[in-house]
């Protein structure tokens, strides 16, 4: 870091763990990750190591995971769900 002519060296360690969503609320396969998160290249830069997590619309999915889940949070309660 150099300010008003002085001149330091700052010895760090961050974890920094970032999550966003695409704009629009839909990730657009043909676009890259900046132009689907809105972030710009010298910030998307800092980071060492991005994972893309992406949920494609499937309604038929969508569908039986709602359906377990709350089959097991009904079964939880002690009914029997069917």
């Amino acid at each position: 870091v150099a300010k008003a002519g002085i001149v330091c060296k700052l010895n760090c360690r961050a974890t920094v763990i970032a999550v966003t969503n695409a704009k629009g609320g839909l990730y657009d396969h043909s676009k890259n990750m900046m132009q689907n998160t809105g972030i710009d290249p010298p910030l998307m830069s800092r980071f060492d190591l991005i994972f893309r997590l992406i949920d494609d619309s499937d309604s038929i999915r969508d569908e039986n995971i709602a359906t377990f889940l709350l089959n097991n949070a009904i079964e939880g309660f002690g009914y029997e769900a069917t």
